[in-house]
């Protein structure tokens, strides 16, 4: 195996050298969005990687919409438009995975009614799509 092209610099792990630290009052109550969930070191990207390469792909977004707090969902919907995602797929999770796909479409139906967006999700999905794929090229784990 060949050294890294581009080796870690020294010191403390960093994920991006340009991102000021947070505010103090992040989680102190308020959803910690795209930010807090980089600054965790992208917590709900590697489980719902995991559940990516494990269960397919609807189980990994029904994982994601009922854990995360969608700030994209809050904007649209505030609490009870996230609630009702939420409750509605941790409900899907728990019955047979033959059921999903169908009762995926009917939220999805439901979201659009209530014009709910769960983009905060979706972008979790792919960017845990591309990590599970590069670990199959890669044959390794992440």
């Amino acid at each position: 195996m060949h050294p890294p092209v581009f080796p870690p610099p020294p010191g403390p792990k960093r994920i991006c050298v340009s991102v000021p630290p947070p505010p103090p009052n992040l989680g102190a109550g308020r959803p910690a969005g795209a930010r807090g969930e980089a600054l965790a070191e992208f917590p709900h990207v590697r489980r719902a990687a995991a559940v990516l390469a494990a269960e397919g792909p609807h189980a990994a977004l029904l994982k994601l919409l009922a854990e995360v707090e969608d700030t994209n969902l809050l904007h649209r919907g505030g609490p009870e438009g996230l609630r009702f995602v939420r409750e509605q797929a941790a409900d899907i999770l728990s019955g047979p995975a033959a059921d999903r796909a169908p009762r995926l479409e009917a939220l999805d139906d439901a979201c659009i009614a209530r014009n709910l967006s769960p983009g905060g999700s979706a972008d979790l999905l792919a960017a845990a799509m591309l990590l599970e794929k590069a670990g199959r090229r890669m044959g390794s784990g992440w």
